[in-house]
């Protein structure tokens, strides 16, 4: 009947799912324009029974725009590019592969500050534009930065005004966010939540720094939660990854990641240097006491595991928690 001048023009929404059936319970009171398939990946695989399953619910997404809607997809993505073919909307593809119309190539981590941040060239419609994410460490958020690109596009956006804009993005609480740590340390806090590929992704990343001097890398890892028959499975993979990509020293937080650690271990890992913890303040303070001058501590783990609680714990300026990490308000405390 009237609209409140305050209220903005555009809603960005993240659309959540735990169950089957949960995105169209949602898309039926939500009027979409615009839809994005980021990825499909084994997360809630314990209430989805399989990666099918998931593709299927998060298709519902994509399959609720009108003939005037625009679907944007991961090309890089099989389960992702599959849905083009049920769809009667306008589609833009994304990804690293050539095929699609937004895509990222000679992807770099420039090191002309203290950590390396991501740079790449964005190829559309014959051109090519150099985009620096100054704020950003984590090369996989290119899957984030991407789709938002093909959005500003749609919306008539002029694309060096995006970039540009893009250059002071910076990453939400709790997604491979660099905290100053106590001890002149550098935390990358990847706390907001944890599946297998996001955690394995977390692991390549602090691969890719170079601590200064003497410094080490330290992975402080929780449980992933609602993996269902795959967990074990999971967690041991993520221990070989550990080992795989050079961490110094492995903490686990809770019972399901001691299967990290013994992944770790049977991939050669030294068990002197892997360390269990039933209880978040124990890990937290152990960490505290291990860390030193120039090590960089990468922590991740479920949302129910509460990770946060640890970079609060270790962080130079616990007063800024408010500001700077995930699940501070009064609900979560």
């Amino acid at each position: 009947i009237f609209r409140d001048k305050n209220y903005p023009e555009i809603l960005v929404l993240e659309i959540g799912a735990d169950r089957l059936g949960d995105i169209k319970y949602l898309t039926k009171f939500l009027s979409l324009k615009i839809g994005v398939e980021t990825s499909v990946a084994p997360v809630h695989i314990e209430f989805f029974g399989s990666l099918e399953n998931i593709a299927k619910e998060k298709s519902d997404l994509v399959k609720s725009l009108k003939k005037e809607g625009i679907a944007v997809l991961n090309y890089d993505d099989q389960n992702v590019i599959a849905m083009k073919e049920k769809l009667n909307c306008q589609v833009l593809t994304f990804g690293l592969l050539p095929g699609a119309e937004f895509y990222a190539s000679a992807i770099s981590l420039a090191t002309n500050q203290e950590l390396p941040f991501v740079s790449f060239d964005l190829n559309y419609a014959g051109n090519i534009y150099r985009v620096n994410l100054p704020s950003i460490i984590a090369e996989h958020l290119i899957y984030s930065v991407l789709p938002a690109i093909a959005i500003g596009v749609a919306y008539r956006i002029e694309l060096p005004a995006i970039i540009k804009t893009l250059e002071g993005f910076v990453a939400p609480k709790g997604r491979m966010r660099v905290i100053p740590g106590i001890k002149y340390t550098t935390i990358v806090d990847d706390t907001y939540n944890s599946s297998p590929l996001s955690a394995k992704k977390a692991l390549y990343q602090l691969s890719r720094f170079e601590p200064k001097n003497d410094g080490r890398k330290f992975a402080v890892l929780g449980d992933m939660l609602e993996l269902g028959g795959i967990s074990e499975q999971a967690h041991q993979e993520i221990g070989r990854a550990v080992k795989e990509y050079g961490v110094d020293y492995l903490v686990t937080v809770g019972e399901l990641s001691r299967g990290i650690v013994r992944g770790a271990i049977d991939a050669g890992f030294d068990a002197d240097h892997c360390f269990n913890f039933s209880d978040l303040k124990e890990a937290g303070e152990f960490v505290q006491e291990k860390i030193k001058t120039d090590d960089i501590i990468l922590i991740k783990g479920s949302q129910g595991m509460r990770m946060e609680k640890i970079v609060k714990e270790i962080m130079a300026e616990p007063q800024k928690a408010e500001e700077l990490l995930v699940r501070q308000d009064k609900n979560w405390q």
